[in-house]
């Protein structure tokens, strides 16, 4: 077989399987005061992912990709088929490479509907049943009702170490995350990721402090989205309760 030809099969073999294919995961975050469009259905996901054949501009292509702009419609793709592909709203970068951190809002937007990528279906319903098989599909929702007598005092809490944090937050934007840290003589009170979490971990099942301390983690705000609802019902009753664990955001790996 002459050598031209097995070139030209190596080359169609190699631009069919590209060396870097991969699955992108996918998981669920809402941030709370520091979640970016109050949480509208969107995604983040890392810089280095952005500008790939797994996330590109809409007007480019996965070939030639180029870079979603942050706050406009992005085309991402959770595999190598461009039938895993899909449009949704990229909000900035989030967690590390690999990996489509989405909001609440997106998947009760997007789980109902039938034309969505298998990747995304699955995921879908993963959610739907750790929601039901954890009982949080039935739990008791503080955040949609904060003064039921078994959540107010818990709320309250939540409240007062909020209010007491966004000061801290809104001078670390203002200084600066590196001129802030450098005032703090209490390693504890240093903050990272824009400000947005605390730089320590300080334990406990909301995760770190700062802005994501009371934040509706995505783990306690688990939705169960059954095929045939039109709307998840997020779930939460304490921000002591165990939290599932069916592919949960990270806590200090945000804007």
């Amino acid at each position: 077989m002459p050598i031209y030809v097995i070139l030209a099969f190596l080359i169609v073999l190699f631009s069919d399987h590209p060396a870097s294919a991969r699955e992108m995961q996918l998981t669920i975050y809402d941030d709370g005061y520091s979640c970016p469009a109050n949480c509208d259905a969107h995604v983040v996901f890392a810089p280095s992912d952005n500008g790939t054949r797994y996330a590109f501009h809409p007007n480019s292509t996965r070939t030639q990709p180029e870079p979603c702009v942050r706050g406009e419609t992005c085309v991402i793709c959770f595999g190598e088929s461009d039938k895993s592909c899909m449009s949704v709203m990229y909000r900035g970068h989030g967690p590390e490479a690999g990996r489509f951190d989405f909001t609440p809002t997106f998947y009760s937007a997007n789980c109902p509907r039938a034309d969505i990528p298998s990747a995304l279906e699955k995921e879908c319903r993963a959610l739907d049943s750790a929601a039901r098989s954890k009982g949080y599909a039935d739990a008791l929702n503080c955040f949609e009702t904060p003064t039921d007598a078994k959540c107010t005092a818990v709320m309250a809490q939540a409240k007062v170490v909020k209010d007491a944090d966004i000061p801290k937050r809104d001078r670390c934007l203002k200084v600066g995350e590196d001129h802030y840290n450098d005032e703090q003589t209490d390693p504890k009170e240093r903050r990272s990721d824009d400000c947005n979490y605390s730089e320590q971990s300080l334990g406990g099942n909301m995760g770190n402090t700062g802005s994501s301390c009371c934040r509706r983690r995505a783990e306690t705000a688990r939705m169960s989205i059954s095929s045939g609802s039109t709307a998840a019902r997020p779930t939460f009753v304490s921000p002591h309760t165990p939290i599932p664990s069916a592919a949960p955001s990270t806590q200090k790996d945000k804007r």
